[in-house]
């Protein structure tokens, strides 16, 4: 018995670029058939030489070909006449040829087409090719075909120059759109950028709002031209490597868009240069734009440049293991970062030891949307002996905003010498008590001086630079001594890199970056006349009052010149923040309670002291919790915590507290 099997019909469809093709090509025959937008450029009164639009109903292949024909038609004819006009006068009734425009609507892209669909004003046409919008079937537009009358009346064509075109319509016609260009001019660009606000918007409904008016607002083509000059100079730079040194006149193009852009580019801010790509690549598309404002990932916030590049800047060189990062580095970081949450655990903190794991970059994306501290450097707390010591550099960086280049080999120089520099310059010298001293043999006195252990590039206290100083002295050499660390494993007196110079060698399995015992050589020969001396001990909070004043908070109060306040509960701690911008909360707890996972009670009251500091509230519906890092915690790391766990770690050390302090203030 036979079966009937029944047959898949399928619909034969065009691939979806035809069927935008389609679409605006309905579009633009329409707009031009109808004189619907510009009434002036109908063909009254002119005898086309060429074959008339196609209809719709021809294959959407056949009107491109059609189009691209006629168009070369029309220049063939045109530059019979090639016409250089230097007064008005020359002829009358000057406009666009309307096979002309209808090539530019052919063949430009739909998203600048729309700045035309509720418009009857031709100066919207003429400021899109002002602007470099719109281009023919050959590409941008430098010469012009136009029509007008003759002495005899009648009406020819003829080309211009875009610029000769420009010059004579602007004396007649759309006279604000020549005073436009001028302030998008590059001596007034700067200027000009600066007095156009770029709102981001919060809502759904605002944003609505933002896209439509810069649909309607009349600076929109000539921002959106600085857009396209910066993007088609973008790739051009990326074209040019690939071009054979014989294709000179290609080159010669491609060369002018990069130099061109690149006068635009210090012009134009960072945020600015993103806010306009977003917006220009999808003026007629409010998904796309709105996305891009209402994501709450502050990853896509630092990628548009409405968040500063130092939250994730840092964590993405580490990430991909690079020095310096681009702004299409951060880019990539910032969408692996939001679509990969947990690659933040494992990933963003090597050769910066600290707590580990991390938090998931959903978790850091919530904490830095509402935090304060500034992060422009990435510090290493298991390479340092002490956390207070991580915590003052934190605080101190945060006021002073200060930014440091933060390698693996220097991450735990840059925190000793802010607080060896807090101290010395309070002249504390118990704070920072360790010299390097010798005999000095011309007074046959004892002699030291402070240093911070490790190399460093920016400060006379780092250990190298106070070495080489001693060395120059006692040495009494005719030429500057320069001092390196060097490894132990690597070092080899044979080798003929280390035959000249000062090396000081260090053992690595027997370091800490402040305890860490080496053997100087200088010329080959071991220097065993320098000794280092001192151990820092100080107080984070005052533990007596004899020694109040060089507590390193209250030093830190000094330096700043800030003001301290005690804060006692969730409300004082909302509040504080409600009024301040740059303000931060610093304060000491017990570990155990601040990181119960990573630090067990074996007795009843046991405590580890533990600096931190909060620089955030995060309220959600009714739960409030804070921003928080722990001077044991990778920086650019913070994590949400509640604030009974603050409490319990604070209140649990004040129990144990010389003084019963309560060691939680706010510092502004």
């Amino acid at each position: 018995m036979r079966k009937l099997i029944p047959m898949k019909l399928k619909s034969k469809t065009l691939p979806q670029y035809w069927q935008k093709q389609f679409s605006k090509i309905t579009l633009c025959l329409g707009l031009l058939l109808q004189a619907y937008i510009f009434p002036s450029y109908s063909q009254e009164n002119l005898k086309p030489k060429i074959e008339t639009t196609p209809g719709i109903i021809e294959s959407l292949l056949e009107i491109i070909e059609i189009e691209k024909n006629q168009y070369s038609a029309l220049i063939k004819e045109a530059e019979e006449k090639s016409l250089l006009i230097t007064d008005e006068n020359q002829v009358k009734e000057l406009k666009l040829d309307p096979f002309f425009v209808k090539s530019l609507l052919l063949n430009s892209e739909n998203k600048y087409l729309n700045f035309l669909k509720d418009q009857k004003d031709e100066c919207q046409l003429i400021s899109l090719f002002q602007n470099n919008l719109i281009k023919t079937s050959r590409g941008l537009v430098n010469r012009v075909i136009v029509n007008y009358r003759d002495e005899n009346n009648n009406r020819e064509r003829a080309l211009l120059t875009r610029s000769n075109f420009l010059e004579l319509y602007f004396k007649k016609k759309c006279i604000n759109n020549k005073e436009l260009g001028k302030l998008f001019e590059n001596q007034s660009l700067a200027q000009t950028m600066k007095n156009i606000s770029f709102p981001t918007p919060t809502t759904d409904q605002q944003c609505q709002q933002i896209l439509n008016d810069w649909q309607k607002n009349p600076n929109t083509p000539f921002l959106c031209g600085i857009h396209e000059t910066i993007s088609r100079g973008e790739k051009a730079q990326n074209i040019l490597p690939a071009l054979s040194s014989v294709q000179r006149r290609r080159r010669s193009v491609l060369q002018a868009r990069v130099s061109t852009a690149q006068r635009l580019v210090p012009l134009v801010p960072y945020f600015q240069r993103t806010y306009l790509k977003n917006l220009c690549e999808n003026i007629d598309n409010k998904k796309n734009f709105c996305d891009k404002y209402l994501a709450k990932d502050i990853w896509s916030q630092i990628a548009t440049g409405e968040k500063p590049d130092y939250l994730l800047k840092y964590k993405c060189r580490n990430a991909l293991g690079k020095d310096q990062v681009t702004k299409n580095d951060l880019k990539k970081c910032a969408l692996k970062f939001k679509n990969e949450s947990p690659y933040c655990l494992t990933n963003g903190s090597k050769g910066h030891p600290s707590l580990f794991p991390l938090e998931s970059c959903n978790e850091i994306s919530n904490s830095l949307n509402n935090a304060q501290l500034v992060t422009k450097y990435h510090d290493c707390p298991g390479s340092v002996d002490n956390e207070g010591i991580v915590n003052a550099h934190r605080i101190i960086s945060h006021f002073k905003k200060d930014e440091y280049a933060s390698s693996e080999f220097t991450c735990a120089t840059e925190s000793n010498l802010t607080f060896a520099n807090l101290n010395i310059n309070a002249n504390n010298a118990k704070g920072w008590p360790l010299k390097i001293c010798f005999k000095n043999l011309a007074t046959d006195l004892k002699e030291c001086h402070p240093y911070v252990p490790g190399a460093s590039e920016n400060s006379e206290l780092s250990e190298d630079f106070v070495i080489a100083k001693i060395l120059k002295k006692v040495e009494r050499t005719p030429f500057e001594v320069s001092c390196k660390l060097v490894n132990s494993r690597i070092y080899n007196p044979n080798r003929l890199g280390y035959k000249t110079g000062c090396h000081i060698v260090y053992n690595p399995s027997n370091c800490t970056s402040i305890h860490c015992p080496k053997e100087i050589y200088y010329e080959t020969k071991i220097i065993d006349y320098l000794k280092y001396e001192g151990q820092v001990l100080y107080d984070y909070f005052p533990t007596s009052f004899s020694n109040e004043k060089y507590a390193t908070s209250n030093l830190i109060n000094d330096t700043l010149k800030k003001e301290s306040k005690v804060l006692r509960n969730l409300t004082a701690i909302k509040f504080f923040f409600s009024n301040t911008k740059d303000g931060i909360v610093h304060g000491i707890g017990c570990a155990e309670d601040l990181y119960p996972q990573s630090f067990m009670r074996h007795s009843l009251n046991e405590c580890r002291p533990l600096p931190f500091i909060i620089d955030g509230v995060i309220e959600k519906s009714d739960q409030v919790s804070l921003v928080f890092r722990g001077a044991i915690s990778d920086l650019h790391t913070p994590k949400n915590i509640s604030w009974n766990m603050v409490f319990n770690a604070v209140a649990n050390y004040k129990e144990l507290h010389p003084l019963e302090t309560w060691t939680l203030y706010g510092i502004r």
